[in-house]
């Protein structure tokens, strides 16, 4: 934040209402007719919401959301479009926080939302227990190799 003349230093520490202004910036959508469909955000709200919680996985997050995305079809329109404006309604509690105080405009598209969002709720306890379990995955004296493999996605999954 560039300081503007005529501001304290106190003056920064008072919160200020922001306007509106998202973390989000929504790309432009050209069809004059575009309108989110209300079962749609409700489906999203009654079946996929993420709460920011340590012991909720943020993939299977992710992947409900798309699930739930891919069974609307909006012509004309682009899917950065619609899961940019759909993904907040997901988000409840510390999520919703987190994502109203990324900088104004930092994401663009939802490979941007995807990989802050992993960042943010991915954490660094899982990683290590992933890849101690990885490193530690051998095929038992009584599995065949097909038995492993399966054992080891459910591992990492």
């Amino acid at each position: 934040m560039v300081p503007r003349p005529g501001r304290a230093l106190c003056d920064y520490a008072r919160l200020v209402y922001n306007k509106g202004l998202s973390s989000v910036r929504l790309p432009p959508i050209a069809a004059n007719n575009f309108k989110m469909r209300q079962v749609l955000l409700q489906t999203i709200q009654n079946n996929c919401v993420f709460r920011g919680k340590a012991n909720k996985d943020s993939n299977t997050h992710l992947m409900d959301f798309e699930e739930i995305m891919n069974t609307f079809q909006y012509n004309g329109v682009s899917k950065d479009a619609v899961f940019l404006r759909a993904f907040p309604f997901s988000l409840k509690d510390n999520a919703k926080h987190w994502l109203r105080i990324l900088p104004t405009g930092s994401i663009r598209t939802w490979e941007d939302m995807t990989k802050t969002f992993l960042y943010k709720y991915f954490s660094a306890a899982k990683i290590v227990k992933f890849r101690r379990e990885i490193h530690n995955f051998c095929q038992k004296d009584t599995e065949i190799v097909f038995e492993a493999w399966e054992r080891f996605m459910e591992i990492v999954r």
